[in-house]
């Protein structure tokens, strides 16, 4: 019998603040994304501290961001998108 895979809550809750940036229009406020992921407001304000030091989001004084890291996570996925379609131009 197979175990399913475990998931961990914390990174879980990450990436749903950024899916929530993102789903906002790319800026929030964090009582927005609190409310949008249903977090409780210490523990939003972790993550996403967090996200900010490690560049995956960016924050002003009143709003987050998207921060510039996440566009190195696109990168290979993009050069892929790119390769096929440049196979099936060919085609």
């Amino acid at each position: 019998m197979t175990n399913p895979l475990k998931r961990i809550q914390s990174v879980e809750r990450a990436f749903s603040l950024l899916e929530a940036i993102a789903q906002l229009g790319g800026s929030a406020r964090l009582n927005q994304l609190v409310e949008y992921c249903e977090l409780n407001k210490t523990t939003a304000h972790g993550l996403l501290n967090t996200l900010v030091n490690l560049g995956y989001a960016e924050r002003s004084e009143t709003h987050y961001t998207l921060g510039a890291r996440l566009t190195t996570l696109s990168e290979p996925i993009n050069f892929q998108h790119q390769q096929i379609r440049v196979r099936f131009q060919s085609i």
